[in-house]
């Protein structure tokens, strides 16, 4: 395996371009959204009673993607979106969204589809002059800003604002919690996250003791909706929310460039180049999130520019370069690999039912991978 060169640099530009976001066009009804479906047709039959309603019949059940079945997977749908970023999905795992942010574009958007329509989607453009920090797991509810002092939660399917939040300092960024429970705001003027009630507005708590030397930092709230995870370059610390109580430090000889907790809080998946049998290589670092015990390294070809758990923990999926890649977390051998990106993946999420995989791509693309 050939070396390659610390990400701190490339991380950097990375971290400064994802954090910019322009918002331009106003905010209401839907915009048309494109189908990408052909058009139905339609024919005039003789007039006659309408049908008795019957219930909607539930969802067909779907396979759960594990290590010994991953390699099955197939690709389901293709959306074509420009730049898209912040792969989202309902809890009920048939709904999905992600928002497009850049500014190149004229305008911020986010978009909605459900599986039983793809491929078409909804898409709703943001108010001008406000930055989209985030969309939350009801599809319905967006995270904006005009002057990173204050958040506006909006309902982007209806153009109501919900919530006005005044947090005090500047905002760094601001993100939702898994459980869509909690709106989470950092400060970009100290080391501090606050926690909000996303349906009421109301303050929940504050939490700080993390400190870093580094400039740039973040927060976020782990997948068991228990655990507050920041990260600052190369060195990614845990905190019970509840408590308060500061976690294992998790340090690394390179930038993360990744990192996913387990919906169970025991198991933290980080991306960070490393040395391996003596070369400096991308690695895959698995540990006890609960001691900070180092469990296994996986040296990859290329870095690894996202990462996701699947719901039971026990399959992890990684976007290296224009491929994903499987790797079964018990023993870390590789089970599988996807083609089918033409260019860097740049997001991963599993349906919470454990039966999709949702990917995004520089290749402008968003696509559904399903067990057939």
């Amino acid at each position: 395996m050939k070396a390659f060169k610390p990400l701190s640099v490339v991380l950097s530009l990375w971290i400064m371009l994802w954090l910019m976001a322009a918002c331009t066009l106003p905010i209401g009804q839907p915009a048309p959204a494109p189908s990408l479906a052909p058009e139905a047709s339609t024919s005039q039959t003789p007039a006659s009673p309408p049908p008795a309603e019957t219930p909607t019949a539930p969802p067909p059940a779907r396979q759960t993607i594990t290590p010994e079945n991953a390699a099955s997977l197939v690709e389901y749908g293709k959306l074509p979106v420009t730049y898209p970023q912040g792969l989202v999905w309902a809890p009920d795992s048939q709904a999905f969204g992600f928002y497009v942010s850049d500014s190149s574009l004229p305008s911020p958007a986010v978009y909605t589809a459900r599986l039983e329509s793809l491929p078409s989607l909804s898409i709703f453009n943001l108010p001008a002059g406000n930055r989209l920090y985030a969309v939350a797991p009801d599809l319905k509810t967006a995270a904006l800003s005009s002057d990173n002092t204050r958040v506006l939660l909006v309902d982007f399917t209806s153009g109501s604002t919900l919530q006005t939040i005044v947090p005090g300092y500047t905002l760094n960024a601001a993100s939702f919690s898994p459980d869509n429970r909690w709106l989470l705001t950092t400060s970009a003027d100290t080391w501090a996250a606050t926690l909000w009630d996303a349906s009421s507005g109301a303050q929940v708590k504050t939490l700080t003791g993390f400190q870093t030397a580094a400039p740039v930092y973040g927060a976020s709230v782990g997948a068991d909706n228990a655990t507050l995870l920041w990260f600052a370059r190369a060195t990614l610390q845990t905190q019970d929310i509840t408590s308060g109580q500061m976690g294992p430090t998790f340090s690394h000889e390179d930038f993360i460039s990744a990192f996913a907790l387990s919906r169970d809080g025991n198991l933290l998946v980080t991306a960070a180049g490393g040395t391996f049998n003596g070369e400096f290589v991308p690695l895959v670092y698995l540990w006890d999130a609960r001691s900070g015990a180092k469990r296994l390294e996986i040296p990859l070809s290329a870095p690894a520019w996202a990462l996701a758990l699947s719901s039971d923990s026990r399959l992890l999926a990684l976007a290296v370069g224009s491929q994903i890649i499987f790797y079964d977390t018990g023993t870390g051998q590789q089970v599988a690999a996807l083609d089918g990106h033409t260019d860097t993946v740049t997001g991963l999420a599993f349906s919470p039912d454990g039966s999709a995989l949702l990917t995004s791509s520089a290749d402008n693309s968003v696509r559904v991978w399903l067990l057939p």
